[in-house]
């Protein structure tokens, strides 16, 4: 189901380490956009076109997650994704953290 709520960096974080999960090696930055927009089938404002820029606003959120890798919320300055010259990798700390982020989840779930 397509997502339209707006979304921000925190919100597709989990999406991008499950990409890069899922890959099980490190993702150029435009094969990680695709597989995030694959996973989330972002829609509404998330698809809005960006003015004078050839991309969408999704775009921009993955771009930030670059950009901003040194706040202390980013997923890249907490260490779970190594990111080098626009490859991406998942980190042990990143396999770790998503591991405890979905087994939270499914005890809330599942009690």
């Amino acid at each position: 189901m397509p997502i339209t709520s707006k979304l921000g960096e925190p919100d597709i974080s989990d999406a991008v380490m499950y990409a890069l999960l899922d890959a099980g090696e490190e993702l150029h930055t435009s094969e990680v956009k695709t597989r995030v927009r694959n996973l989330l089938e972002p829609a509404g404002p998330n698809r809005a076109q960006l003015l004078n820029r050839n991309d969408e606003a999704i775009d921009q959120i993955i771009r930030n997650i670059v950009s901003h890798r040194d706040s202390q919320n980013n997923i890249i300055c907490r260490g779970y994704i190594d990111y080098n010259d626009g490859y991406w990798e998942l980190t042990d700390e990143g396999r770790d953290y998503l591991w405890q982020r979905m087994k939270r989840r499914f005890e809330r779930e599942l009690n």
